[in-house]
């Protein structure tokens, strides 16, 4: 983080790995930014922080089909994958996983793929203490903030897609809300 300049906080499934690599050239892990701040020196937590968010309804529909399809490589997929995809998988389809399988779990004892954004996003003290809170949805205004820290013209690549072959997912009335009742501090937090 030091070599960069930019404290980096990875949320699943927001842009993170394309991020990650373009900052450090490898994967970073998911963090909360509580337990940097409880870990780090004085200067990294001093640096400009980042972070990348994304409207929870495309998010959970990513990590779903991402789950589904076997997850990532690396950490995540030697600790994890196989548990994560077996309860998608056994949760059926989206909407049984949806109406379901997620209703009935604590989010945030839940694979971070399924946490929500504010548990990673929220410092010790509370409120989003970011100098760049980005939205996947306009990672243009992401880019030239890197860009401007970083002192030349960034463009990030589309790294760690979700599946491809899992079919497109889509949600019904009763979806919509339940996904906005499990996800209500990401939606009152971020303005979605």
């Amino acid at each position: 983080m030091k070599q960069t300049g930019i404290v980096f906080v990875h949320v699943p499934r927001a842009a993170g790995t394309s991020i990650s690599h373009l900052l450090y050239g490898r994967f970073l892990g998911h963090f909360p930014l509580a337990a940097l701040e409880a870990v780090g020196d004085p200067e990294t937590l001093a640096l400009p922080r980042l972070a990348v968010v994304r409207n929870p309804w495309d998010r959970l529909a990513s990590a779903y089909r991402f789950a589904a399809g076997g997850g990532g490589g690396g950490q995540f997929a030697a600790r994890s994958a196989a548990n994560v995809t077996r309860s998608v998988v056994s949760a059926g389809s989206f909407e049984r996983f949806v109406k379901d399988w997620l209703p009935r779990r604590h989010l945030n004892r839940l694979d971070g793929l399924f946490r929500p954004q504010t548990y990673y996003l929220c410092g010790a003290a509370g409120g989003l203490p970011f100098d760049h809170l980005g939205r996947i949805e306009d990672l243009h205004q992401t880019e030239l903030w890197l860009g401007d820290r970083l002192g030349r013209t960034i463009a990030l690549p589309h790294s760690n897609a979700a599946s491809d072959h899992i079919a497109t997912v889509r949600y019904d009335a009763e979806m919509i809300d339940i996904v906005a009742r499990l996800y209500a501090a990401d939606i009152a937090l971020l303005g979605y």
